[in-house]
């Protein structure tokens, strides 16, 4: 039986959003991304819900535009991860650059043979890098779960208000987790370019001209990356952080006065 209901925190929904959207910083725009959702699952009035409280960010394997994976060494970590904070994978997300918010075939099949697991897993879509008529940046997603003739079924989906807090967890994965999510991408891609090279030395102590050129053109792709990333995604988030710590200042600060007046009365 599908899900009645999938409710999303505005921090998991915020942070899936944000990996959704930071492919372009490192690596083309039609690029996927991935992620798996952490919550739990309930039953209320005889109908299945699930809430997800955050997601955890997954380094893509496959950087081809149309292909999204996970391995089953991520679902296992994922697993565990999930079972340390009393949680459990309850679903995945992934993005869909310049293209339909729908999930594809790929998608659906994919969908299906996660639901062999649990058949209240589902699916979200993050569309992306779209614009409308007055070319402004429009975002959708949507909910989805697959039917025994691997037919897409729409799942509603609420996105609950933003807690006045962000969690540390919610914190762990913007500050900690993501950045390293994408600068291990780039590294392991600038890995497999240079040793595909190294393979097909012929043991000359001098390289070729070639393989000079080769080392020098990947080399200045992953300086360009590292310099994107730090530009566009370190830089703000430590802004973030310093300007989120003065804002928690002065609300120390102002209860401290609101404190001090009660008493004085």
């Amino acid at each position: 039986m599908a899900l009645s209901a999938v409710y999303v925190s505005a921090e998991g929904a915020s942070t899936i959003r944000q990996h959704a959207g930071l492919n372009c910083f490192t690596s083309p725009e039609k690029e996927e991304t991935l992620a798996l959702l952490l919550g739990t699952y309930y039953e209320e009035n005889g109908k299945d819900f699930a809430n997800v409280d955050r997601c955890l960010i997954l380094t893509r394997k496959d950087k081809r535009k149309d292909r999204v994976e996970i391995s089953d060494e991520q679902l296992s970590n994922a697993i565990e991860e999930a079972e340390a904070t009393g949680t459990k994978v309850v679903g995945w997300s992934h993005s869909h650059p310049h293209i339909t918010v729908f999930p594809s075939h790929v998608d659906l099949n994919t969908q299906r043979s996660m639901q062999l697991l649990d058949n209240r897993f589902f699916g979200l879509v993050f569309s992306c890098f779209n614009t409308d008529s007055t070319l402004a940046e429009r975002i959708q997603v949507t909910c989805f779960q697959a039917g025994i003739d691997g037919s897409r079924i729409s799942i509603p989906l609420c996105i609950m208000p933003r807690d006045p807090f962000i969690t540390q967890q919610t914190l762990t994965q913007l500050v900690e987790k993501l950045p390293t999510t994408l600068l291990r991408e780039e590294r392991e891609a600038y890995d497999r370019c240079t040793s595909t090279h190294d393979e097909h030395d012929d043991g000359d102590t001098r390289a070729g001209a070639d393989e000079i050129i080769a080392a020098s053109f990947h080399g200045g792709l992953l300086v360009r990356s590292l310099a994107l990333l730090l530009d566009r995604l370190i830089s703000p988030l430590v802004q973030f952080c310093i300007d989120r710590h003065e804002r928690n200042l002065k609300e120390i600060q102002t209860l401290k006065e609101s404190s001090d007046e009660d008493n004085s009365c």
